[in-house]
């Protein structure tokens, strides 16, 4: 049985360097990330890190903070690069916790604009026209 891994030799540096060459196209970063977080073995994890890919996951959520999506697929993907680096660099525990508080972030502001539309949705409920 093929290993999920096997065969994607040279995707690592293709997708990091697509990420350095298109940071302000949020699906690119997205998609960058989910690929990479599919594909995180030890070997890729620091070759990820090698070619600076911790800086540019931490990059785009920087820069796309309100994309919840990218923000879910950065954070695994800095979870595996930390559980999977033999290292367990520095670099990449702060890049994770930093995701997560943004990520942490995001839910909350997320979660008070439901409220508030549910409460408007409440007291909307409560008019009656005649």
């Amino acid at each position: 049985m093929a290993k999920a891994t096997e065969g994607v030799e040279g995707i690592v540096p293709l997708t990091v360097e697509a990420m350095r060459r298109f940071p302000t196209i949020v699906q690119m970063q997205r998609e960058a990330c989910a690929a990479l977080q599919n594909i995180c073995t030890r070997a890729n994890a620091v070759q990820v890190a090698e070619l600076g890919g911790v800086a540019l996951v931490v990059d785009a959520m920087r820069a796309h903070c309100g994309d919840p999506p990218l923000l879910t697929n950065a954070t695994r993907l800095l979870w595996k690069l930390v559980t999977n680096s033999p290292h367990r660099t520095a670099e990449a525990k702060a890049a994770a916790a930093i995701a997560a508080e943004r990520a942490a972030k995001q839910r909350k502001r997320q979660n008070e604009v439901l409220r508030q539309k549910l409460n408007q949705a409440a007291a909307l409920s409560h008019i009656h026209i005649s």
